[in-house]
């Protein structure tokens, strides 16, 4: 299961509410788990956010899944590699939070590259496939530009 998914579960979790503020949430993330400082937490959130875990609204953060039934292993403790994921694998994340089985979300990117001649990269398969979903991916549009401006 996605390290991250299971940090937004665990933090709800522990503060035993389905809404929280965002400080509720960085309070939790940092001070009642100590798993990552106050500006990680922050991080964090907007991560949630952009994967498509955590919706906003009226100033209040709510999973965009059942997190009472995620099971989090004893013990667990996330890695600091959170903040560090691909633009490919957060894109991945994204489709597998909207519904897309995990198994099958690379098929459906080669797919949707096959379909476009090989003239586009994963990156790009990905976030042509999240907007067919009509899934937010305004924030991931300027890294794909950026890793094609480098290529």
């Amino acid at each position: 299961m996605d390290e991250l998914k299971l940090v937004v579960a665990q933090a709800f979790k522990v503060r035993g509410k389905a809404r929280l503020t965002r400080a509720e949430l960085a309070f939790a993330l940092s001070l009642d788990l100590k798993w990552f400082s106050p500006e990680e937490s922050k991080s964090v959130i907007n991560a949630g956010l952009k994967a498509g875990l955590l919706t906003e609204e009226d100033g209040r953060l709510t999973p965009a899944f059942d997190y009472k039934a995620v099971d989090v292993p004893p013990g667990f403790r996330p890695g600091k590699e959170i903040f560090t994921k691909s633009l490919l694998e957060r894109l991945e994340v994204l489709l597998v939070n909207s519904g897309i089985e995990a198994t099958s979300v690379r098929g459906l990117i080669d797919k949707k590259q096959a379909e476009l001649c090989q003239l586009v990269t994963p990156e790009v398969a990905g976030l042509i496939i999240a907007r067919e979903r009509d899934l937010e991916i305004t924030d991931f549009i300027d890294e794909a530009l950026g890793q094609l401006m480098k290529g």
